[in-house]
């Protein structure tokens, strides 16, 4: 967002020291002109906030100095204004059962990631859904229905309506209602479960439908993914290298920085 002329901080008060790649990232922002600071700014009124301090894994209640900024974002949102944009699951939130702990945290906007967590039932304000992604197999197995987004778009609005029972749907286009009928559904299926469960004295289950084990899965899937293409883009380069050792055009910026980056990648892994 620097680039694009907004004055951007970022709130790291605890940086990782085991991970190289954190490290690297904080360099690449501070390279644009992105400031990090260990806690928020008491003097300074931000227009826009983006919460994006736990997963959705995040369970418990939220430990110091995360209490506190999530207070500080609550006294912004009521004191100046300030727009809260959640990632995924808002801060402190339970990925199931929403603001458990009530910590007071409502966003005015909800960017969920690939599906909207369950927790998403109680958000009020405006809700995204983001990324086309989700490998079929994987939404398939998991009984996630994805929007069809149109075109080249990654990103849908979902505008919340009251639920009641689900109507029939009849256009394809019409994720917002074939979601709203979907969840209906899904609630059922799991408040039937746990009654079963009930009436056997079973606990019921804290994972309910492989919520946490799709998300965990797709995660997992992800750095996969990232790591087999970064293997193959470093494999190309190499042999585009190879290819124009003997190559006499000088001043091809292309190649010139293939040959940058590789070299570059010999000398780390020699540390």
């Amino acid at each position: 967002m620097t680039l694009f002329g907004y004055d951007v901080s970022v709130v790291y008060p605890k940086r990782s020291k085991r991970e190289e790649h954190y490290a690297k990232l904080v360099l690449q922002c501070e390279d644009v002109g992105v400031q990090f600071l260990d806690e928020m700014a008491k003097d300074k009124k931000y227009d826009a906030v983006v919460d994006a301090i736990f997963g959705f894994s995040f369970s418990g209640l939220p430990r110091e100095p995360f209490a506190s900024i999530i207070n500080d974002m609550i006294e912004m949102q009521k004191d100046n204004s300030t727009i809260i944009i959640s990632v995924d699951v808002p801060s402190g939130w339970n990925v199931d059962e929403g603001d458990t702990a009530n910590l007071g945290l409502c966003p005015d906007v909800l960017i969920s990631l690939t599906a909207p967590k369950l927790c998403s039932e109680q958000f009020k304000g405006r809700h995204f859904v983001g990324g086309r992604f989700l490998p079929p197999a994987v939404a398939s197995r998991f009984g996630i229905k994805m929007p069809p987004y149109p075109g080249v778009k990654q990103v849908m609005e979902i505008n919340k309506s009251k639920r009641q029972e689900p109507r029939q749907i009849d256009s394809n286009d019409d994720w917002e209602a074939q979601y709203e009928a979907y969840c209906i559904e899904k609630e059922k299926v799991i408040a039937i479960k746990d009654d079963e469960q009930a009436a056997k004295n079973d606990p019921v289950p804290h994972n309910r439908e492989g919520e946490e084990e799709w998300a965990l899965q797709y995660h997992n899937y992800c750095i996969m993914k990232e790591t087999e293409l970064a293997e193959k883009e470093r494999r190309q380069r190499s042999e585009d290298l190879d290819s124009n050792n003997n190559d006499a055009t000088s001043g091809n910026w292309e190649i010139d920085y293939a040959r940058y980056l590789t070299a570059k990648e010999r000398e780390e892994s020699k540390d």
